[in-house]
């Protein structure tokens, strides 16, 4: 009888402290630390493929749906060749979690690229880092992309516009 008593009371226990746990957590995330802890892993992750300095001036949201990066640029060699006043994203942090692949949407708003000549190709072959093969990766699934005052701008010889025939 005393038994129940106590499992009735580590049971109770353990969901409060489990709930509290998650709230404490939730609060962490949101807070200005939080987010410029999260800005900075952001910062990191991008910082292993691409070639470059990937920075991004805030970020709000939160991050079980979806983030909003603000002031996100990218420079390659020195030279700005990416920029965005903000970036959407929304995703399940629960299928992230479980391995999933599929972002739900992403918007950007008043992209800008720069692309160039570099080794008589688009400049853009040089922005990601090579990796070695790894084998067959699963697909990324990508539902709906938004360009919101989108702009290219590019600055080539005329061979990199013309195509090649093989």
């Amino acid at each position: 009888m005393r038994w129940r008593l106590w499992l009735k009371r580590l049971t109770v226990g353990s969901t409060v402290l489990a709930v509290l746990l998650v709230l404490a957590v939730m609060l962490v995330i949101r807070s200005e630390w939080g987010r410029g802890e999260v800005r900075g892993l952001i910062e990191s992750q991008a910082g292993k493929f691409l070639d470059g300095t990937f920075k991004v001036q805030g970020i709000s949201g939160s991050l079980i749906g979806g983030v909003t990066l603000r002031g996100v640029v990218f420079e390659h060699a020195g030279k700005p060749t990416f920029s965005a006043k903000q970036i959407d994203v929304e995703y399940s942090a629960w299928s992230l979690a479980r391995g999933g692949r599929k972002i739900n949407f992403i918007r950007f708003t008043d992209l800008v690229i720069y692309i160039g000549e570099s080794k008589g190709r688009w400049s853009w072959n040089d922005w990601i880092k090579p990796r070695p093969p790894s084998g067959p990766q699963a697909p990324f699934d990508l539902a709906r992309i938004e360009l919101v005052n989108a702009r290219v701008l590019a600055n080539a010889r005329e061979s990199v516009w013309q195509f090649r025939r093989k």
